[in-house]
């Protein structure tokens, strides 16, 4: 018996836990509840979010602002992938929130930002919802969108700031308006390097817009901050954005999905590889690795029945998503001229310009291509610059 009382005072210990270490960021949200509350208490609150949105311990902020006195919660907007769910539907119908019960307006339907009839169900309106750092991931859109009509219905718009998960750093070329979609609708470069109060900040200068924007900023990021540096729990703004890392790998890769190459088929782990039925990876896993790209390794891989490239990133800070991207798009063309097949709108608006198509056809050299997205982001980071909140 005498033995086991040791083990027995050791239980408490052994049950308790680990501590739970406070994260080294804190988040808009937490800054509104604990320090600018006044911005909107007293006030019917609208608010655009998705099961991103979560407080430094991992509370969904509309649980959080529908329990804070003083706050009136009004309306909820779900933008791409529904609020509290992960959906990968193309339209999302209008319903109520079940824990709340406030009333969900989808802005992936008809409707992409709040009616004027919707506006009149609050007095305020607050953006919180994690991005991935890339142009074409179709929140940064909806938050334009939204900031457009709140501003033509002269209602205060407020950010809840959160991290941008692949640093303040900037790459590729800025989208040309003529390729302007859903998936990319503002003069930002294709990893645009702005947390999404920045992004509301720049849009709302650049687009002329003169919205009543407050960005309630965060407290103790930095510019070369990675998302697993701050603390902070992830959860996955969108069925595929699995991680930080994921974003990384999405910031290039992703654009693939304006071509017949499938990046999206590695079970868990999306963006990690690229391929299609008529490639051979042994063919392109040399000729990749052949370009000496910085930061990242290519391997032959298949995946069902497709052939591809495998890649991975060996050092995050010299690894170049878009450059990368761009490279193997180039290098899968030029071994499969007659297989590869893009969309020039598509491409146009993941790149952000006509420069690569006419380098895959002949109309420009791939120096040509550097040259240029070079000098632009030259002229998008001077562009920004006034609008960065964070060192």
């Amino acid at each position: 018996m005498r033995r086991l009382l040791p083990l027995i005072a050791l239980l408490p210990l052994l049950t308790a836990g680990p501590a739970i270490a406070q994260p080294r960021v804190k988040l808009g949200i937490d800054v509104l509840v604990t320090k600018r509350l006044s911005l909107i208490a007293g006030k019917r609150v609208g608010l655009i979010t998705n099961m991103s949105a979560i407080d430094g311990r991992g509370q969904s902020d509309i649980d959080v602002l529908a329990h804070t006195p003083g706050v009136h919660l009004t309306a909820l907007f779900a933008p791409e992938h529904g609020l509290r769910e992960n959906l990968d539907v193309e339209n999302i119908p209008d319903t109520r929130d079940p824990v709340t019960g406030v009333p969900v307006y989808s802005l992936y339907n008809k409707e992409r930002a709040p009616t004027p009839e919707q506006m009149r169900d609050f007095d305020v309106l607050l953006f919180d919802i994690q991005d991935a750092g890339s142009r074409y991931y179709t929140f940064t859109t909806t938050l334009g969108l939204c900031l457009e009509a709140a501003a033509k219905a002269h209602k205060p718009f407020i950010v809840l700031d959160r991290p941008d998960p692949i640093t303040g750093h900037a790459e590729g070329d800025t989208l040309d308006p003529k390729f302007a979609l859903f998936t990319g609708k503002y003069p930002m470069t294709s990893r645009h390097g702005m947390t999404i109060g920045e992004v509301a900040r720049y849009i709302n200068g650049i687009e002329h817009l003169h919205a009543d924007l407050t960005v309630v900023p965060m407290e103790g990021w930095r510019r070369d901050m990675w998302y697993d540096q701050t603390g902070l729990p992830w959860r996955k703004p969108s069925p595929a954005m699995l991680s930080p890392v994921t974003a990384l790998y999405y910031a290039g890769i992703g654009m693939f999905e304006a071509t017949n190459v499938d990046c999206r088929s590695a079970p868990g782990h999306p963006f990690e590889w690229v391929g299609a039925k008529w490639m051979n990876g042994k063919h392109v896993a040399p000729a990749l690795t052949a370009l000496h790209l910085p930061g990242v390794r290519f391997w032959p891989e298949e995946e069902s029945d497709m052939s591809g490239v495998g890649l991975h990133i060996t050092n995050r800070d010299v690894f170049q998503p878009v450059h990368t991207a761009v490279s193997m798009m180039e290098t899968i063309h030029r071994l499969y001229p007659d297989q590869f097949k893009a969309s020039r709108l598509g491409i146009g608006n993941m790149t952000g310009s006509d420069l690569l198509w006419e380098t895959l056809n002949g109309q420009a050299s791939v120096s040509q291509l550097w040259a240029t997205y070079h000098k632009d982001l030259k002229t998008y980071d001077s562009q920004r610059a006034p609008y960065l909140l964070y060192r």
